[in-house]
């Protein structure tokens, strides 16, 4: 990095955010103990004047020798002043990080004390030597401090700025295309046979063969082969009309948990598909110096396997992604956790995401969150869009039908409710926390235990011990449950049925009743899989941001439904950037409006079209959508699983209705 970079205004503003971002985790609270101690041994002031024999800290004498002498007696008196409020303000902080905080990670306090130490040995030992020797009594020893400081300081800042500075960001370009290879292979997605899949094993060599019009006719099921034929039409149109492709990433966990993640990406790519199709059907994107663009998506598979893990592969996509200067966003990405750890690295190069599916509570700028230093809300920045309703709004969905439950059931009522989830998971953890933050008492009825070791299950869900764990759970936890409330993540979401199967095997008996029954099951949108379409969840509810919805016959659920109104927003705000890019011809405007893309999008006047109909996409101040009236009873809505036509299915309920 060189001193132009360094300084440049949008760089600036990277490093900027990236110290926000670091000072708002969750090691604040030991780094503050030790900021502490630091200050206070090192620069404490002394009750006397100061100088080479002074009382107080370590560095203090040197700063006093620094000042002048006519000036020193007023800088000591606002020294004195400036050090307790500094050391008063920390103290509050950390009695207040401690009374939010859940826990402390006590190895961080270990390492930063040892790294505090090695410092002050270094200090004392070689550098106090040193001036001593050759500066301390030299004309050039201001400067000498100066420079020291200011070379530490660019040190720590571009080392905090630098997202996977120390880890392999190589991708494998294997997993990126755009139609001249396929993502999406056969097994797992057609291993279970069926008429439709069958027919699209029988037809699979049409597909290797880019064949993509004659394989769709089989195999329509198929949105990756939708999308590279769409990306054909596009690429041909533009080489004889006066068009330019407009080039958007689609990034979809394809081989995340051994092929297992395809389920979910061609979920998202079939949401995306309807939209480029809608798109370039309707004449394309109206570009402001009345160019016409076409929609063009490149697929991008950001799963991953034991190997390595989803936030190091969320990085390396996102690194590969910044590099190709024709693309102007990116769909995705598909979980909070991946959004999250992609985050810094969109921000540093000015790239867009947004996430049609990434729902954990995100966290703000509100002063009261940052009194909060210990909180866990998801830390984003402001090139990450989210199109889909945070999990505050699904937990009061939750809230507001066990309010409801009650009020049915004045006697045997839901009381008490653990909740499931999965350890290191944002998604989990957050629905959590907000979950038993947020509120606890519904017009008196406790929603938790008051043992808080007592009224949540955190699995790692795979691990060697998760069976010994579910016992456990259900002895400690669960056996005292009125209701199970699910929320594993959307990869590991099947190990929650040995959990059901267990709860069922140990069913509950309310007061005053004769009878037994299975606890109540509610679940969050990672619940929302055909396999749970059984009779041991009959009647559990599931909160999903949007209902299924069909457009042009084509059905979509709130994975697909959402990724179109993600694709929508970002083509929306292509025009939009397009206007300050008037001057600009391709390939220049492509590199302009992926520039001007960030200011349009979070503008007050942006809206978009979605599936939910006409401008029914705008964001907030922080980049989510923004919920209006409207749209209030539209998403966020309830599911129950119930036996329709021969089969369960989940049903949209009213809010006035209960699940039976």
């Amino acid at each position: 990095m060189n001193l132009i970079d360094f300084l440049d205004p949008n760089k600036i503003q990277s490093y900027l955010d990236t110290v926000k971002k670091f000072l708002e985790t969750d090691s604040i609270s030991p780094l503050l103990v030790l900021l502490l101690i630091g200050i206070f041994f090192l620069l404490k002031p002394s009750n006397s004047g100061g100088g080479k024999n002074s009382e107080g800290g370590i560095i203090y004498s040197d700063l006093v020798e620094l000042v002048p002498l006519r000036f020193r007696p007023n800088f000591l008196n606002w020294y004195r002043v400036c050090f307790w409020i500094v050391e008063f303000s920390i103290a509050i902080l950390i009695f207040i990080s401690f009374l939010f905080s859940k826990y402390i990670p006590i190895f961080l306090l270990i390492i930063v004390f040892l790294v505090f130490a090695g410092v002050f040995i270094l200090y004392r030992q070689i550098i106090f030597q040193f001036l001593n020797a050759r500066i301390r009594r030299s004309r050039y020893r201001k400067i000498f401090f100066v420079l020291l400081f200011l070379g530490a300081l660019v040190l720590v800042i571009s080392t905090l700025a630098d997202p996977g500075r120390n880890q392999d960001l190589s991708f494998n370009q294997k997993r990126f295309s755009s139609g001249d290879h396929a993502l999406v292979l056969q097994n797992p997605w057609l291993a279970s046979g069926g008429d439709w899949k069958n027919t699209c094993k029988n037809f699979w060599e049409l597909k290797t063969q880019s064949k993509f019009q004659e394989f769709i006719k089989k195999c329509p099921n198929d949105s990756e082969a939708e999308i590279y034929l769409d990306n054909s039409i596009a690429e041909d149109t533009a080489k004889t009309q006066n068009s330019i492709l407009i080039k958007v990433a689609v990034s979809v966990p394809v081989s995340r948990d051994s092929g297992q993640g395809v389920f979910n990406a061609l979920e998202i790519l079939k949401g995306v598909s309807s939209a480029q199709q809608t798109i370039n059907e309707a004449g394309g994107i109206q570009l402001a110096n009345g160019m016409k663009g076409l929609l063009h998506i490149s697929i991008i598979d950001d799963g991953h396997d034991n190997s390595s893990s989803e936030e190091l592969e969320a990085q390396r996509t996102a690194n590969f992604l910044v590099s190709k200067e024709d693309i102007i966003g990116v769909i995705g990405h598909f979980s909070s956790d991946a959004t999250e750890a992609a985050a810094a690295i969109y921000q540093k190069y000015g790239f867009i995401a947004i996430s049609p599916t990434s729902t954990a509570v995100r966290k703000t700028n509100s002063v009261w969150q940052f009194l909060q230093v210990g909180a866990k809300q998801l830390t984003l920045n402001s090139n990450i869009f989210r199109v889909s309703p945070n999990d505050s709004i699904a937990v009061n969905r939750i809230k507001d039908y066990i309010a409801q439950y009650n009020r049915n059931n004045a006697i045997n009522g839901i009381s008490k409710v653990a909740v499931i989830y999965e350890r290191g998971s944002r998604y989990g953890e957050l629905y959590k926390q907000y979950f038993k933050d947020s509120f606890s008492t519904i017009k008196g009825t406790t929603l938790n235990n008051q043992d808080p070791n007592h009224d949540e299950c955190a699995f790692e869900f795979g691990a060697a011990d998760d069976s010994l764990r579910v016992q456990e759970c259900l002895k400690e936890v669960v056996s005292n449950a009125d209701a199970l409330l699910l929320v594993p993540s959307t990869e590991k979401a099947d190990y929650i049925d040995d959990i059901i199967r267990e709860s069922n095997k140990n069913p509950i008996r309310p007061a005053g009743d004769s009878t037994s029954r299975a606890r109540h099951l509610l679940g969050g949108d990672s619940m929302h899989k055909e396999p749970f379409l059984s009779e041991p969840t009959r009647g559990m509810v599931v909160i999903v941001p949007l209902s299924t919805q069909k457009l042009n016959n084509v059905e979509m659920n709130w994975r697909a439904a959402m990724s179109y109104d993600a694709t929508q927003a970002l083509v929306k705000g292509a025009e939009g950037s397009s206007a300050k890019c008037m001057n600009e011809q391709s390939p220049t405007l492509i590199r302009c409006i992926r520039r001007e893309l960030q200011s349009v999008l979070s503008s007050d006047n942006f809206e978009a079209d979605g599936i939910l109909g006409s401008k029914t996409v705008h964001f907030d101040e922080v980049g989510d959508r923004e919920i209006n009236a409207d749209l209030q009873d539209k998403l966020a809505v309830r599911l129950c699983v119930q036996w329709q036509e021969d089969k369960y299915v989940f049903a949209p309920l009213n809010p006035s209705d209960l699940c039976s």
